[in-house]
């Protein structure tokens, strides 16, 4: 049976160019596929912006890191086998391998809080990032994407 994760981080804001990622999850296994089953996204203000998930073959340059464990795991018994990173706040921006799986347009809205957004692929199947490439989420405008919270689900 499948171990299922969850792992939360906050990222900084995107780059302003199209296809600039935000936040990348990458599977550095040489063999084991992770599938993602949820991805959520909670912005920190109102500003419009309009987000996808993408395909990436490069992890980029990044100046954060998060690396799941042991508190990461649904029955608190594993750490992620595939030794999964999350990587944001890009000084070079992770090679995109299109095209985008998802887009949403998240409105302008007043406020300091601004709306989320979620895939939960219940009726779909879920999204395998297969071993060394990573699932980022993205602008495919050329429009910075604002600071915001992440959340994604898989099983291994």
């Amino acid at each position: 049976m499948p171990e299922r994760y969850m792992a939360s981080l906050s990222a900084a804001a995107g780059a302003l160019a199209a296809d600039a990622v935000t936040v990348l999850l990458w599977n550095p296994h040489a063999s084991i596929d992770i599938v993602v089953h949820e991805v959520w996204r909670q912005k920190n203000s109102g500003a419009a912006e309009n987000l996808g998930l993408i395909r990436c073959s490069t992890t980029g340059t990044a100046s954060v890191t998060t690396t799941p464990g042991l508190a990461h795991h649904y029955a608190y018994k594993f750490a992620p086998i595939s030794g999964a990173v999350f990587y944001s706040t890009f000084t070079a921006q992770p090679t995109v391998a299109g095209p985008y799986l998802h887009r949403i347009n998240a409105p302008l809205l007043t406020g300091t809080l601004g709306p989320g957004f979620f895939y939960i692929m219940m009726n779909y199947e879920p999204i395998v990032v297969p071993a060394g490439t990573g699932l980022a989420i993205a602008s495919p405008l050329s429009a910075v994407t604002v600071v915001g919270y992440y959340t994604f689900v898989w099983e291994e």
